[in-house]
């Protein structure tokens, strides 16, 4: 698939949703277009209007098959008294009895053959409903708020299917890393306040929360790693910077 347009820069910061890119659209369109034509075409056979609830004896077929049906069967059973009457012969009484029977068999197979086509229509909607998703997802849209942090494709590019189009940062919240030496490892909580400063803003604090507190000490550097949670509402803070953290600890902890 072609990329048609560009939608974002790097550096860009943008909302869920926004259009990062527009792919070309045309064969997604002739597929919901064919997939629409099938539906409509198996619905018309069914005889049924948008909306309408689906009742295999309500089709043309049916109805006809039906009539035949109670046609064959009113004058099988008229056979059935003339010929114990003795006005008509046997083989004539014979032949309406098989006529009655095939007509209730072929009855039954245009209720099933009716059957089938309705489940051949909901496949058709399914295929509709993939096209339509398949048409949508020619626009690659973010999935979430964030900072445009590398292009991967260019306008006239050809894609291949899963290939990346950008790298999406999320900058609001940010998640900090910290490592906390041994010794204050039992008095680390999720839910503690964080300071901490960056070299890019001297002398600036930024606050945040710890969220995640990891399973065990690592051995080589018998530390512990925890993630704090950490609002960025302006853009401010920049993924990748090194911080300098302070975590406040219960009264007597060692820092």
């Amino acid at each position: 698939r072609i990329i048609q347009e560009p939608g974002f820069d790097e550096a860009t910061v943008v909302k869920a949703g926004a259009v990062l890119a527009r792919l070309d659209a045309e064969d997604a369109r002739s597929a919901l277009r064919e997939a629409e034509a099938t539906a409509a075409q198996t619905q018309a056979r069914l005889g049924l209007a948008t909306g309408d609830a689906f009742d295999a004896t309500r089709t043309a077929e049916a109805r006809k098959a039906r009539a035949t049906m109670e046609r064959t069967e009113l004058e099988y059973q008229r056979y059935a008294k003339l010929v114990e009457m003795g006005a008509v012969s046997r083989s004539d009484f014979d032949l309406r009895r098989m006529e009655a029977t095939t007509a209730r068999e072929q009855y039954e197979t245009s209720l099933n053959e009716s059957r089938q086509l309705y489940q051949s229509l909901l496949a058709q909607r399914a295929r509709i409903d993939i096209a339509r998703r398949a048409l949508a997802d020619t626009d690659v849209r973010a999935p979430y708020d964030g900072l445009v942090a590398e292009k991967h494709a260019t306008v006239g590019q050809y894609l291949q299917k899963g290939a990346k189009v950008a790298t999406l940062v999320r900058v609001d919240p940010l998640r900090i890393e910290l490592i906390v030496p041994e010794v204050a490892v039992a008095a680390v909580r999720r839910g503690q306040k964080v300071s901490f400063g960056v070299q890019a803003y001297p002398g600036k604090r930024f606050d945040g929360v710890i969220a995640y507190v990891g399973p065990s000490v690592k051995a080589d550097s018998r530390a512990l790693v925890v993630e704090a949670l950490v609002p960025n509402a302006d853009g401010r803070l920049q993924p990748g910077l090194f911080a300098t953290a302070r975590i406040e600890l219960p009264a007597g902890t060692p820092s």
